[in-house]
């Protein structure tokens, strides 16, 4: 009864993020923002800094409305406006188990709500407004608004539909006109209530936020990406040290695996975490990760809606609540978008994945440059199966193959779908289950992927300039 009640509680909290698929600036161009398009360069720029994405069939969109959860989610992000662990709001329209929830939460000092009849409502679906987001965008950066003192007047000068714009709002456009964050229109207009497209929010946002060329992030597509496949006995534990500085732990191993991941943490010089993956929740894939958030700190778990009446399962919700660490829900098309120069994005589970708790695993793709990877956690064919019909993007270069190699897992389909160059099997030596599977190893080699095993090769470690990659084993 405990654990179902933790798991009730995180699961109030949990929040989606945007279901549009990453696509990296670095890895292709988008089709429809051709290089000579004037939005071209503040579109890189903002996807270059992880602060939006592009679309899974490698569009941007750049005539798509922007929502007014989209654009909080957007102006969160990129003035670094720390994310809201509350778990109330004060709008009737955002429940908390939408995936904007702790944006529109973070938002609440510069982005305003609409009152009818008494009640405080958002509309996170309605189109933003040109005049919403500019205000928005001035009160984001607290600009000193003392100069402005007929905004009326200033923008009479500029535009011709002056009195289209509210009263109140006029001196954040005229500050925001002033400092040349916007501009109207050709006709002379400024076309305050008209609803903003994707072009026109990227250039608003990167001319008030431009990037700081001492920036890491700017710097990020030359950064090394290392992804340490650690050798925990029968269990999975990866560790990324990411462009941009960032980190990421995709599962813990069992509670043996506790000190193997610190050793690595503390030889590298790391004490705190951006992103923790907790694939699903078997104990030798979350088996020392309550351990580990209680001696690192964190920033996000991400975690799939699967539950298990286990104390391995317990000790880890209990940890997080007590870590008011926020949760965002694992989905297929979830994105995980501030990563510099990366994309990431969950295949699975959807809606449609079998309730098989490995095949509810949680099944990432990162992108760096030219180079993919695939962490399939334990999905078995159920889940492969359901990757194969979504039409997100499977291909990688260095695949974790899922379920440690088991035969239930790397069905023809999905290998080929993959079709990688080098695969990684995290396994325990001389294991009870027989893993991995020879059918496992023979398709592997058939498809001329280079194998790689914890249980032969010790910790296996990956390093990526985005143009290539190489394969270091530990013995």
């Amino acid at each position: 009864m405990r654990i179902k009640k933790l798991a009730l509680f995180l699961a109030a909290v949990m929040t989606l993020v945007s279901l549009s698929v990453s696509v990296s600036a670095y890895d292709n161009m988008f089709s429809d923002v051709p290089e000579d398009a004037w939005e071209a360069p503040y579109v890189y720029d903002l996807v270059g800094r992880g602060i939006l994405s592009g679309y899974g069939d490698g569009t941007f969109g750049p005539r798509v409305t922007v929502k007014r959860c989209e654009y909080a989610k957007m102006l969160v992000g990129i003035s670094q406006t720390p994310l809201s662990n509350s778990l109330t709001t004060p709008y009737a329209d955002v429940p908390s188990w939408e995936w904007y929830f702790p944006y529109v939460n973070s938002s609440t000092s510069f982005m305003t709500g609409f009152t009818e009849d008494g009640v405080l409502y958002f509309r996170p679906e309605w189109d933003a407004t040109r005049e919403d987001v500019t205000v928005a965008l001035i009160k984001a950066l607290n600009i000193d608004l003392s100069p402005y003192t007929d905004p009326t007047g200033y923008l009479s000068q500029k535009f011709s539909d002056v009195d289209s714009i509210a009263a109140h709002n006029r001196v954040y456009i005229a500050a925001a006109v002033d400092k040349g964050y916007i501009t109207g229109d050709v006709n002379g207009t400024f076309r305050g209530q008209d609803p903003i497209i994707r072009a026109e929010i990227v250039a608003v946002l990167c001319r008030a936020f431009p990037a700081d060329t001492n920036d890491s992030t700017n710097t990020a597509v030359n950064d090394t990406l290392t992804a340490f496949f650690l050798d925990v006995g029968q269990g999975d534990a990866c560790f990324l040290e990411l462009p941009g500085g960032k980190t990421m732990l995709i599962d813990a191993g069992t509670a043996q695996a506790e000190q193997t991941i610190l050793s690595l943490l503390q030889s590298r010089g790391h004490s705190h975490i951006d992103y923790v993956i907790a694939t699903h929740p078997h104990a030798d894939h979350i088996g020392a990760m309550a351990q580990i958030l209680q001696q690192v700190s964190a920033s996000v778990v991400y975690m799939p809606d699967a539950q298990t009446n286990t104390k391995t399962f317990e000790t880890l919700l209990q940890t997080i609540l007590d870590k008011n660490l926020p949760v965002v829900k694992a989905a297929a098309g979830v994105t995980i978008d501030d990563i510099p120069g990366c994309s990431a994005v969950f295949l699975s589970p959807s809606e449609t994945t079998p309730e098989d708790l490995n095949d509810q695993s949680a099944v990432l793709r990162l992108s760096y440059g030219q180079i993919d990877f695939l962490f399939a956690g334990d999905a078995e064919a159920g889940a492969e199966a359901v990757m194969c019909s979504t039409g997100l993007p499977l291909s990688a270069d260095i695949l974790k193959v899922g379920h440690h190699g088991s035969d239930t897992s790397l069905t023809p389909a999905f290998l080929a779908g993959v079709s990688p160059s080098c695969g990684i099997i995290s396994c325990g030596a001389d294991n009870s289950y027989g893993h991995p599977a020879q059918q496992t190893l023979d398709a592997l080699s058939a498809a001329g992927a280079q194998i790689w095993r914890t249980d032969q090769n010790g910790t296996i470690t990956v390093t990526t300039d985005g143009n290539t990659f190489a394969c270091q084993a530990e013995r």
